[in-house]
């Protein structure tokens, strides 16, 4: 399995009708997904998915260190779990490689 087919390649929001209320005034909902090779994904089914393919690939150590760096280098990441998505996102792209200051000689891509 390929990491590389779960990276984000663009980001879409819609507006979608979802009926009327007891006024009859139109309701609407925000739907976001995220467009990868494998497919279009909500930003929950994506994590759930990717996290699925990094297990299988044997690639969980690897996750952790680019966890650490993120949580060390990128200051407007506030919260584990947006920590923990976007390192899933820089493992798809393989975005780590060209950090200078990241270790990479345990790195071995699948």
């Amino acid at each position: 399995m390929c990491l590389e087919e779960y990276r984000i390649g663009l980001r879409m929001g819609r507006i979608d009708f979802t009926g009327y209320d007891s006024t009859g005034r139109k309701q609407y909902r925000y739907i976001h997904e995220y467009e990868t090779d494998k497919g279009r994904f909500s930003p929950k089914k994506w994590k759930e998915i990717t996290m699925k393919a990094i297990v299988e690939a044997d690639a969980v150590e690897l996750l952790e260190k680019i966890k650490a760096y993120c949580s060390v280098h990128c200051a407007w990441l506030r919260k584990k779990d947006e920590i923990e998505e976007y390192a899933m996102e820089c493992l798809c792209s393989r975005a780590y490689l060209h950090w200078d200051d990241f270790e990479q000689e345990t790195i071995i891509w699948m």
